[in-house]
């Protein structure tokens, strides 16, 4: 199994603080982002390769920081560079999956997580859960207890055997608390199904958009995974995250 973390974005909701660094790279309580994001994915049993998408203005950013882990394994780890220099010509996250699936010809189970999460789910469990699905896509859900704005985010709605039966991407009304955290597992019999997404023309910058569309024409399941997760999208839950691990690191 691979795992692709996305961090091509450019972040300019926390404009001056990301103009010159990368989201992932930005320090909570002294770490970066992505090294609580790794803390969490390093313990997926079976995972031989951790792949970082960026854009081409923060590229040598990322590959300062990995020095270290490539030091002790080289061959576990590589950033991929997905050529953009603004937001502009960016990819989308979308786009940034399909090159990393298609320049790295991955042909493996894939677990792909946004830079910018914050969490301690048991990714373990989530891969299990999609495995025991029947080889199909599978979301790690949140829901929402403490009055998040649900309009801004991908919404699902599940059945009883836990297939999500309605998925809107920032939806006006929304029908569950059940929050899309951009944690994925897509199967490596599903693939194809990325470059055939992008061929529509739909929005290729959201993943949630590429769910929603995948809910209407596969069978798609989500998990609820219980614990800590935010959103690093504005400086409002980058204060709530720091205060968090104030709070709770022992």
């Amino acid at each position: 199994m691979k795992a692709l973390i996305l961090a091509a974005g450019y972040a300019t909701r926390l404009y001056p603080l990301t103009k010159d660094m990368p989201k992932p790279l930005l320090k909570l309580n002294g770490r970066p982002i992505l090294d609580y994001i790794m803390d969490e994915v390093e313990k997926v049993e079976g995972l031989d390769k951790i792949y970082i998408v960026t854009n081409n203005k923060f590229y040598s950013h990322f590959v300062h920081w990995l020095v270290p882990k490539l030091r002790i394994n080289a061959d576990r780890y590589k950033v991929i560079n997905d050529g953009s220099t603004t937001v502009e010509s960016r990819l989308g996250a979308v786009g940034d999956i399909n090159l990393a699936v298609d320049q790295e010809k991955i042909e493996d189970d894939l677990l792909i997580i946004a830079g910018d999460n914050l969490f301690n789910f048991d990714l373990n469990q989530f891969v299990a859960f999609s495995k025991e699905k029947g080889r199909e896509h599978s979301v790690c859900l949140y829901e929402s207890t403490n009055g998040f704005d649900l309009t801004r985010f991908g919404i699902a709605q599940l059945n009883d055997n836990h297939e999500i039966v309605s998925f809107e991407e920032k939806p006006k009304s929304p029908r569950t608390k059940l929050i899309s955290t951009c944690i994925y597992f897509i199967p490596k019999e599903k693939l194809y199904l990325i470059p055939k997404y992008l061929e529509t023309g739909k929005n290729h910058d959201t993943p949630g958009s590429y769910i929603s569309w995948l809910s209407k024409n596969e069978r798609v399941f989500g998990k609820t995974c219980g614990g800590m997760w935010f959103d690093l999208g504005d400086f409002d839950t980058l204060s709530e995250a720091v205060a968090y691990i104030h709070l709770n690191k022992n």
